[in-house]
């Protein structure tokens, strides 16, 4: 198992001096699946997956669709701005939340009864854009369960999941 240095202190580990970074190099570039904020969506998704949840990611942006890429190449058509300005699609809205957890609940004489909620997954400290905090605002207004953590288990910090989770659903 690999630790950073912040976990290896944590841990009471000395910390693999090959590790470390010497003065005059360049910062070694992190994989996508290191950066803090992938890390926490990982462990939020796992805790779900255990607990019957099925996450989604709602994807959100200003896509160009591969099939109509494949189709300008298929066709000799050039990739050029303008060709490719015309088929750009807007998914979602900005400050959707990143991702929405739902889970299908037992109730006796009733089915397709389903528990859901939406989440933004940060790094620690870090916050939602303005756009995401009024979308989880306009969320919870609604009457929609949503919210954004930095921290997978910070009891009791005000943006843990797993505070959030045992509050609105009781589980451990």
């Amino acid at each position: 198992m690999r630790l950073t240095e912040a976990q290896a202190l944590l841990f009471g580990v000395a910390p693999d001096p090959r590790a470390l970074k010497k003065k005059g190099q360049p910062k070694p570039k992190r994989k996508k699946s290191e950066l803090p904020e992938n890390i926490l969506e990982e462990q939020i998704r796992a805790f779900l997956a255990v607990r019957g949840w099925t996450t989604t990611r709602q994807h959100v942006g200003s896509f160009v669709p591969t099939g109509v890429v494949m189709r300008l190449l298929a066709s000799g058509h050039a990739l050029t701005k303008e060709s490719l300005f015309r088929s750009i699609v807007r998914v979602g809205a900005k400050g959707d939340l990143d991702w929405r957890a739902d889970r299908s609940v037992p109730v006796k004489g009733f089915s397709g009864i389903t528990q859901s909620f939406q989440y933004e997954a940060k790094a620690p400290g870090e916050k939602p854009r303005p756009e995401q905090r009024d979308r989880i605002r306009e969320l919870q207004a609604l009457g929609y369960i949503a919210d954004y953590f930095d921290d997978l288990d910070d009891f009791p910090g005000p943006h843990s999941f797993v505070t959030f989770y045992r509050s609105h659903f009781g589980e451990p």
